[in-house]
């Protein structure tokens, strides 16, 4: 169906005469619309749950962060648009369960490291959509990393000079880019094993 609908709004702005060739506009709009989708049903839920700034918060971090580590990719946009959703659902459990635990300066940190630790590792997670080369490896680590630091820089000003609570999410949000590049790393093992 994304396909379809990709297509027909393809094969209305775009010919034979442009500049690629049409399969990449097609995929580009299947992009586009899927992100949509995405960010509509994760601000959707926010809505619904009353953790609206949360979620807000979680997608300008995670998308400013997963950018550059790479992680976990679905099959399908809508498995990746159920995992989405799901992974903000966990986040805002995981917030509201363990909130006395992340307001501790030691787990906040913690998370902080962990996180730099498993980029600096694994970031960016090879992908078969992404091939990058040495030079592009680089630089997205080392972007990985200054956006790790960013995001952390900025909800600790948020959290701990003017008090927005909400920036809380931040920690949990760090949980899921851990564990999307985990998941990546140990998928991409099995397969080249298989292979």
């Amino acid at each position: 169906m994304l396909n379809s609908l990709s297509t027909m709004i393809a094969n209305k702005f775009f010919d034979d005469n442009d500049k690629y060739p049409k399969e990449i506009y097609i995929y580009g709009i299947e992009l586009l619309i899927s992100s949509f989708i995405s960010t509509s049903v994760i601000l959707l839920i926010g809505l619904l749950t009353k953790t609206f700034f949360e979620s807000v918060i979680f997608l300008i971090s995670f998308s400013a962060i997963r950018v550059y580590t790479g992680g976990y990719h679905s099959m399908t946009y809508l498995r990746c648009n159920i995992i989405s959703a799901s992974s903000y659902v966990a986040v805002i459990i995981f917030f509201y369960l363990f909130r006395d635990l992340i307001t501790n300066p030691i787990v906040l940190l913690s998370g902080y490291f962990l996180t730099m630790i498993l980029a600096l590792v694994f970031a960016p997670v090879k992908h078969e959509n992404k091939r990058l080369d040495t030079a592009d490896i680089k630089k997205y680590k080392l972007l990985s990393l200054l956006m790790i630091t960013v995001v952390f820089a900025v909800y600790s000003i948020g959290y701990c000079v003017f008090e927005i609570e909400p920036m809380l999410i931040i920690s949990p949000t760090y949980l899921s880019i851990d564990i999307a590049m985990i998941v990546s790393v140990v998928k991409n093992y099995i397969n080249s094993r298989r292979n």
